[in-house]
């Protein structure tokens, strides 16, 4: 596999798999399909034109993909896989979809989020200036008068203090950060060791597993429909999955799959999917439905993986909103108590 570069927006994957999947539900080859979408693709004409013409010299189109280095893994291997299984159409559809709800909730997250982290920045900005150049004239009114200046205020000066005295280094850090925060959403290599992070953290983990799980039952469905049984599925599903929990519960199913256990009693017994949902599959192994099962379980992970997201999206702006009303309070009480204070002595 080729060395990833930057690879394309969500809104490019998503207008280059719709436009295949129309081009090709229409009867156009490959390559023809490639080229049309490639003069109607202005901004990515250079990348596309670099797949067309592997396409035209006979190369698969996944592996192009893969050459180019902008596509993500995800995507290249569930184009093998519709190549694979001659579904390649339906393989289109489904990246559309998860790439255009992707870009979706990416919008939903910013606009919850830009105008607050604006406030917030800005009242953050006004209480280190308090802290570091007007709480120094009120400790001075306070020597004046002889009184003491309450613990409260004390510990607000020191902190401005430190900001006079380390300023280089707050502004240092402020560039890593935000250096790393462009490295993480901007190169392929960021945003796997952001997913990673993801996977792992207490808040996400449930999300992120939900989501790996939803997409490799996906393409077991795709490849069950056209044919192939169990262990050739997941093969070809297990190339896509980057949750190494999930890789290694899948290493377990096939561990009992030679065993012979069935696939839905080792679906379950790796805690790969619940009871209910392996109950669904042994229903469909009995009845020769199991590929239809196999997608419903897959939309059921889906839609509960955006539910959960979206759910999580809407605990943000009311934190946001108590964490700047928290930075408001404190400004007042900067402002406020030394005056207090002061008329107190007076």
């Amino acid at each position: 596999m080729e060395k990833k570069r930057n690879t394309l927006s969500r809104t490019d994957l998503s207008s280059v798999a719709a436009q295949l999947s129309m081009l090709l539900k229409g009867g156009v080859n490959v390559g023809e399909a490639m080229e049309l979408v490639t003069e109607n693709s202005p901004s990515q004409k250079g990348v596309l034109k670099e797949v067309t013409e592997g396409v035209l010299a006979g190369d698969a189109l996944a592996d192009c993909f893969d050459k180019s280095g902008r596509f993500p893994d995800y995507f290249v291997e569930m184009v093998r896989i519709g190549e694979g299984t001659g579904r390649l159409d339906e393989v289109l559809d489904s990246l559309n979809a998860y790439y255009e709800k992707s870009e979706e909730i990416s919008r939903n997250v910013r606009s919850v989020l830009t105008y607050p982290a604006i406030l917030m920045a800005v009242l953050l900005i006004i209480l280190c200036i308090i802290c570091a150049k007007v709480l120094p004239i009120f400790e001075r009114v306070y020597i004046q008068l002889g009184a003491s200046m309450p613990g409260v205020i004390t510990s607000l000066i020191a902190f401005g203090e430190f900001l006079n005295n380390n300023m280089v280094l707050i502004i240092s850090a402020i560039t890593v950060i935000a250096a790393v925060v462009i490295y993480a959403t901007n190169t392929s290599k960021g945003r796997k060791s952001s997913a990673d992070m993801i996977e792992k953290s207490i808040f996400t983990r449930s999300i992120a597993n939900q989501s790996s799980t939803g997409r490799f039952a996906t393409a077991v469905s795709l490849c069950l429909s056209s044919g192939l049984n169990t262990d050739e599925a997941v093969d070809m599903a297990e190339k896509l999955v980057e949750s190494k929990a999930l890789s290694k519960k899948i290493a377990q199913m096939r561990e009992m799959t030679a065993k012979g256990m069935t696939f839905s009693e080792a679906l379950e017994k790796s805690g790969i999917f619940s009871s209910l949902y392996t109950g669904m599959l042994e229903v469909g192994r009995r009845t020769g439905l199991l590929d239809d099962m196999m997608k419903a379980v897959a939309d059921n992970y889906i839609k509960e993986s955006d539910r959960r997201t979206e759910q999580a999206i809407s605990v943000i702006e009311p934190t946001v909103v108590i964490i700047i009303s928290v930075i408001i309070g404190i400004l007042l009480l900067c402002v406020m108590l030394p005056l207090i204070e002061i008329m107190t002595a007076l």
